[in-house]
């Protein structure tokens, strides 16, 4: 009878392992709910391997199936939140260490992933997949927060012009019937909104090469990321890229309509800021910056 009730305790903590797992995710407590995905999945992996040897345990073996089953519905729930806190502003180094972390794990199979009705076993995602992934991410985030400040700013009545506007007369963001260079009082709104746009392109653009570079690039590569047919640094040059684009553009947008000698020199000090900001790792655009100053020292604004 003690072996029966001691039996009975391990298949009622089998049949909540699911309830527990998905507990753990609604927590925040991500770690333990691989940790118990994992010992299931061995405790699968040894049971599958006695039933070959021995042919017994059909039963046992199609209870813990559909205990899977809904462990790994639960897992792809937890994937889907380490997805989404990758997106957050508010993400630093620990966060997106710990979440990484959390999907090399769940990479790394054998957690049951597979059991999922219509989940391809080798879809996973793998090195390469997850430096995409995350910069994809911290992409969607730069412009969701840019894209806050431009609805702001229209919403003030303050508008990015195109060079092409400025080269016609009229770079005051207020539309082509109005020729004039914009007030005191305007220039001053203009420069406060774009030195916010500038200071948030910083900042999440910084975190994010800061995260990159500990995340993906400090740890020598493993003999199967050595193997790997892209470069570590590619994603992160094509998010730089395009990063600096962003700027080049909203620069180019912004500037024409400033008049104030104060208001052009304050932002080539933020811009210069950027540059010394990101040297350390080995992002440079300091030609883009040294061009913009030429040009504003010489006046000649309408030529950006």
């Amino acid at each position: 009878m003690a072996r029966v009730r001691e039996r009975m305790e391990e298949v009622e903590e089998l049949l909540e392992a699911s309830a527990v797992v998905d507990a753990c995710v609604r927590a925040g407590y991500w770690t333990e709910a691989i940790d118990v995905a994992t010992r299931l999945a061995e405790l699968h992996a040894r049971l599958s391997l006695s039933r070959t040897e021995a042919d017994t345990g059909k039963g046992a073996l199609v209870l813990l199936d559909r205990v899977r089953d809904e462990v790994s519905l639960a897992l792809l729930a937890l994937r889907a939140r380490v997805l989404e806190s990758l997106l957050q502003r508010g993400l630093k180094l620990p966060a997106a260490v710990r979440g990484v972390g959390i999907l090399r794990r769940m990479n790394a199979g054998g957690i049951g992933l597979d059991a999922v009705p219509g989940h391809d076993a080798h879809a996973g995602l793998g090195e390469e997949a997850l430096r995409i992934v995350f910069l994809a991410a911290r992409w969607r985030c730069l412009r969701a927060e840019l894209d806050s400040v431009e609805g702001q700013m229209a919403a003030a009545g303050i508008t990015l012009v195109s060079p092409t506007t400025a080269a016609n007369g009229n770079g005051n963001g207020h539309g082509a019937h109005d020729d004039g260079p914009v007030g005191a009082e305007e220039n001053d709104e203009r420069t406060r909104w774009a030195k916010r746009w500038i200071e948030l392109w910083r900042e999440v653009v910084g975190e994010t090469v800061g995260m990159y570079t500990e995340v993906f690039l400090a740890s020598p590569p493993t003999p199967h990321e050595a193997a790997e047919s892209l470069d570590p640094t590619a994603p992160l040059s094509l998010f730089l890229a395009s990063a600096l684009a962003a700027l080049t553009s909203t620069l180019k947008a912004t500037l024409p309509a400033l008049t104030a000698t104060s208001s052009l020199s304050s932002l080539l000090t933020q811009l210069s800021y950027c540059s010394h900001s990101f040297a350390r790792y080995g992002l440079e655009f300091r030609e883009v910056e040294d061009r913009k100053s030429t040009r504003l020292n010489s006046s000649h604004l309408y030529d950006l």
